[in-house]
């Protein structure tokens, strides 16, 4: 391409609009909306793009490892921790502790008979339906882990499954339903007026953890984004510096080197 074909270029190009670009897969974690608010009023451009995939552990993983979503948050249990692991180390997909593990709550809409309960067993649950995502290999690992659990014979299993976090929050205002959740969402969902109650005698714990490929950098809404995100939950502040530390270096390590 000699001087001249280049300016032309350069001159056709020149009124190009710049595109701010952040894809985010989230997995059984409720958002704050606020926090997409920070990040669209931090993305210097004229046009801008925001994604977010609100799924499950499984399509959550594919997403980042196939390069459609930058970074991923994902919400798993103790059972399901090592398999996620290894599945993620052989995607090239590294995997980064956000907070300590924390116990499971149950989230039921403000009246719900559960609600004013300081802590629940996890048998008190039996008795009400259960709102589930369509499940993939990760909630099959685990599906007998509450469910069946001390199950008294006179509550049958019921559960309502639905196909997007939207339906979710609607099933949970309209039904006595229920969901098994986490602390990092309690706020969130006070909004939809839904009460959060924590399990006393689940079997396992909640980690949160940052998905991210392998040795790339990440760009400066997905900076903006993290950041945001552990400053609203008041993450552990030594987890917050080190993560924010690992942003600005572009240094990234897989928890199963560590």
């Amino acid at each position: 391409m000699d001087k001249f074909q280049m300016l032309e270029r350069l001159r056709d190009t020149q009124d190009a609009r710049l595109v701010s670009r952040l894809h985010v897969a989230v997995a059984l974690l409720f958002l704050k909306d606020e926090l997409l608010l920070h990040v669209y009023e931090h993305m210097a451009a004229q046009d801008t793009e925001l994604c977010f995939y609100e799924t499950t552990l499984e399509p959550a993983l594919e997403k980042v490892a196939a390069l459609d979503a930058e970074i991923g948050l994902a919400v798993v249990n103790d059972t399901q921790l090592p398999v996620f692991l290894k599945m993620a180390a052989g995607k090239n997909v590294c995997v980064t502790p956000l907070d300590d593990p924390r116990p499971m709550y149950v989230h039921v809409r403000r009246d719900h008979p559960l609600a004013k309960a300081d802590g629940l067993e996890c048998r008190r649950s039996f008795e009400y339906p259960r709102v589930l995502l369509p499940g993939d290999f990760f909630s099959h690992l685990n599906q007998t882990l509450l469910d069946d659990l001390r199950r008294p014979s006179e509550w049958p299993r019921r559960t309502i499954t639905v196909n997007s976090y939207h339906s979710v929050l609607r099933m949970l205002r309209s039904t006595n339903g229920y969901i098994v959740g986490n602390a990092w969402q309690r706020e969130e969902l006070q909004c939809s007026q839904i009460c959060s109650v924590p399990l006393t005698d689940a079997p396992v714990q909640i980690n949160l953890l940052l998905l991210h490929r392998d040795r790339e950098e990440l760009s400066q809404p997905a900076r903006s984004f993290l950041k945001q995100f552990a400053e609203d939950l008041n993450l552990k502040k030594a987890i917050s510096i080190l993560i924010w530390l690992l942003i600005k270096k572009q240094v990234f390590f897989n928890i199963l080197d560590m």
